[in-house]
């Protein structure tokens, strides 16, 4: 057998065969890496961002296909047409390619973004095509979890000063149009009712002329409104009516003067150490919450100065300025014969809770002497307080609220039986929602106290009225919760904190479209009713301006330079009086339409079917 040595003698086949073809080596070598495919880098993305992130990358691409869809089909979505009209595989394919798109952008942050302001913008979208209240809370609720999965402390972006002024000024600005516009817009469409705007344009047009509060057509004939109700407050906006003497002005002052609360909110938040983006969410929570809207859709009324002045008189306090709360304290006293009760409890508050005792004795004893004074001034001259709004609790038929006070004593459990029923509970969510009850969460007993005013103005009464945000009762309760929903938060741990107030403005969001938004009809309800409000106005043309008039209601505030004008449905002066101007848009005045046209004692001066018609008494001289 031959030897073999020498390893570079060895035959090439034996090299070959054995695995070291040094040519293969070399071209090796010399080729370039494989470039990953499309799907390598898919899946290597994915894997990077982790379980978590994936997850909600996939939601905001899902929120963000349903909302496009939503928009873009004309079906609402609580219809079997909404499902009908869409086509599976694209709904699909839209959101794999958002997916894959936000994948390869591959922004943590950006996600979250993405699902919080998606989500949000589904919500508001889908309330404003149903308004049903129980659905709203369901949409907060969810909207609270996605918020506090997507808010976190890595939001670094932060206003300064001047531009937390300039946003709260906007938003001032935006409510005060949102309230004066469209308020306004139903009023130009003779869709303000005598109760309550009639009697309080007829009224600055006497204060106008006489300084006197004076009306005709709030008790069927000519008194004070302040035997009604003591408001001189009303005097702070005659100047501005004197200048523009038209109801539109009364109903543009009223959304300024409670988006004008936004000022001593803006000074509480400062004065707690509320960071400037927080002062921002609590501004739009402030203008955002229901009621503080939809009461002036029931038009005007005194109780809307309740909102800023309690929270200037609750600056004023924590200032610990004797000016300052004397004078907001002397102007809460002249809102309403009731405001007292409001200068009392947040008297009461600063005595208990040790922070101003002296100031908070003073105002509690003035606030008690002026009611006493002012009760028995309307006892005596006027119509008296209205204590039947508390017959539930008045067992001994006096019509005394002190019998009140004793009841609460006596029998606690009944106060809460009387407070809690299905409306009263609905109403205790429509104000609490939006502030994700923060108002509940004291740590200090003493704050506990100014809780007092939601309670015993909005829930004991069973007066209907003061348990609905679409009425003048809730103002000052609102303003109550508020400046606790500040003080508050600023004793929350700051990490939680931050979720909770996001929370709190989706709530809000989703709440203002629930209850409010739907006030925008107006607009097209405006250009719908364009040719009725041209034939109304010019019928009224032809009523003289010194003619004593009843009017059916909703055309009673159109006539309100009129020194003589009663509400046509409640009146007893119908026979006595000039003319009769009848509102023929409804089929129950069709009637005594038809009465007028037939009668020999009047003479048809202009008759519209189905707009108006305007009688004169032919058996009194003018």
């Amino acid at each position: 057998m031959e030897n073999i040595t020498n390893p570079n003698e060895l035959p090439k086949e034996g090299i070959s065969g054995a695995g070291f073809d040094s040519e293969t080596d070399a071209d090796n070598q010399n080729q370039e890496p494989k470039k990953p495919s499309l799907k390598d880098i898919f899946i290597e993305k994915i894997t990077k961002l982790g379980y978590g992130n994936s997850i909600a990358r996939l939601l905001a691409a899902w929120i963000i296909t349903a909302l496009i869809f939503t928009v873009k089909i004309e079906a609402v979505f609580n219809t079997f047409d909404y499902f009908n009209a869409i086509k599976t595989p694209i709904y699909c394919c839209t959101i794999a390619v958002l997916f894959i798109f936000f994948s390869f952008l591959n922004k943590p942050k950006l996600d979250k973004t993405l699902l919080f302001f998606s989500t949000l913008a589904y919500g508001s979208y889908a309330i404003s095509q149903d308004t049903d209240f129980y659905f709203t809370v369901g949409c907060c609720i969810l909207m609270g979890g996605v918020t506090v999965y997507c808010v976190g402390s890595w939001i670094k972006f932060r206003f300064n000063k001047w531009q937390t002024i300039a946003i709260v000024t906007v938003l001032g600005i935006l409510f005060a149009l949102f309230v004066g516009v469209l308020t306004s817009l139903n009023y130009k469409r003779h869709h303000a009712a005598c109760y309550d705007f009639g009697i309080f344009a007829q009224m600055f047009s006497y204060m106008k002329e006489t300084l006197l509060p004076l009306t005709t057509c709030e008790r069927d004939k000519l008194l004070s409104h302040f035997a009604v109700h003591f408001s001189p407050i009303y005097y702070l906006m005659l100047p501005a009516f004197y200048i523009f003497p038209t109801p539109e002005t009364l109903l543009v002052c009223q959304g300024i003067i409670i988006a004008s609360g936004l000022i001593p909110l803006y000074l509480i938040c400062k004065k707690y150490g509320l960071s400037n983006n927080a002062v921002i969410l609590f501004s739009a929570c402030y203008v955002l919450l229901p009621s503080m809207a939809n009461g002036c859709f029931f038009f005007l009324h005194e109780n809307k100065f309740l909102a800023p002045l309690i929270l200037w008189l609750a600056y004023a306090l924590e200032k610990n300025s004797w000016i300052l709360t004397v004078i907001t304290a002397f102007l809460v006293l002249l809102v309403k014969e009731d405001a007292p009760v409001y200068v009392a409890i947040i008297g009461l508050y600063f005595i208990a809770s040790r922070k101003r005792i002296l100031k908070g004795v003073v105002i509690m004893a003035i606030a008690i002497l002026y009611f006493y004074i002012v009760s028995y001034f309307m006892s005596k001259y006027g119509l008296g307080t209205m204590n039947y709004r508390y017959d539930n609790f008045i067992y001994d038929g006096s019509g005394s609220l002190v019998t009140v006070i004793k009841a609460v004593i006596l029998n606690p459990i009944y106060t809460i039986k009387e407070c809690f029923d299905e409306e009263k509970i609905k109403f205790f969510l429509q104000m609490l929602v939006p502030l994700s009850f923060m108002p509940f969460m004291i740590k200090k007993p003493s704050r506990a106290i100014l809780l007092m005013p939601f309670i015993l103005i909005n829930l004991m009464s069973d007066y209907y009225y003061q348990h609905d945000i679409g009425y003048q009762y809730t103002y000052g309760s609102a303003a109550f919760l508020i400046y606790l929903c500040v003080m508050n938060y600023s004793d929350i741990k700051p990490g939680f904190r931050n979720k909770l107030l996001a929370v709190t403005a989706a709530s809000s969001v989703f709440m203002f479209m629930s209850c409010t938004y739907e006030k925008t009809i107006a607009l097209k309800s405006y250009k719908i009713d364009k040719k009725s409000i041209e034939i109304i106005d010019s019928a009224l043309e032809y009523v003289p301006d010194d003619a004593s008039v009843a009017a059916s209601t909703f055309l009673v505030a159109s006539l309100y330079d009129h020194k003589e004008v009663y509400e046509f449905e409640s009146s007893a002066h119908i026979d006595s009086v000039e003319y009769i101007v009848l509102d023929g848009r409804w089929s129950s005045e069709s009637d005594h339409i038809n009465n007028y046209l037939n009668s020999s004692s009047y003479d048809t001066v202009i008759y519209e079917p189905g707009y108006i018609a305007i009688f004169k008494n032919n058996t009194i001289s003018h």
